[in-house]
């Protein structure tokens, strides 16, 4: 809320597809999770970083990126789900979540409350855990491990602050490195193909990760 001559005024404010598609787009960009159990770190900004030197691989993994936000999915209160490219917009007023989809009504949904009148408080959560999917892939995945040996070095990153330096200092050198670009998309996109992703108040979210 803001105050205006003395008084309160409630914010309303719109969020459009490709507002929120430029917002998801960076998240999943930016997913960089170490797996301890596995000694495997998932680097999507390595990933990301390593195709932009082939202009072929960096269309590809752009339209990987298109495909699971497509997937990405809202639940309605009648258990409907409304998939992401369907969704004109998404209006927060007060508390309360409105979705609008192309030639429809908007809906309120009563199950979806945000504390803060943003788009930040509107996140994306995995369906099926990534840690379940790497575990179920990882013997699949050779490329995705040596490129994770590679960024972690002989030592390891075992905290998100090491991991930071790792990833920055290994893209600042990454065309010094042997990857193999086209089983890396590959293997990137069977991670993609088992994941299921929904929107959900990112309060919810961060409870369910406590849990």
């Amino acid at each position: 809320m803001v105050f205006f001559r003395g008084k309160i005024i409630e914010l309303i404010l719109k969020y459009n597809n490709k507002q929120l598609r430029a917002q998801f787009l960076n998240r999943i960009k930016s997913w960089d999770r170490i797996f301890k159990t596995l000694d495997f770190v998932y680097l999507p900004k390595v990933y990301q970083k390593n195709a932009s030197l082939n202009p072929l691989a960096y269309q590809r993994i752009n339209h990987l990126h298109s495909q699971l936000l497509d997937k990405i999915y809202i639940n309605l209160d009648n258990r409907e789900k409304i998939l992401f490219n369907q969704i004109e917009y998404i209006q927060v007023i007060k508390n309360d979540v409105y979705v609008k989809c192309y030639r429809s009504n908007r809906i309120k949904i009563e199950d979806f409350k945000v504390n803060k009148n943003n788009k930040n408080q509107i996140s994306i959560d995995h369906k099926i855990a990534l840690d379940t999917i790497v575990t179920n892939r990882i013997n699949q995945l050779p490329e995705l491990i040596n490129i994770s040996k590679m960024v972690s070095g002989e030592n390891g990153c075992v905290n998100k602050d090491q991991l930071k330096d790792c990833i920055s200092i290994f893209n600042k050198n990454i065309d010094q490195f042997n990857i193999n670009t086209d089983k890396m998309l590959d293997e990137l996109e069977l991670i993609y193909n088992d994941c299921e992703l929904h929107l959900m108040p990112l309060h919810t979210n961060i409870a369910k990760g406590k849990k």
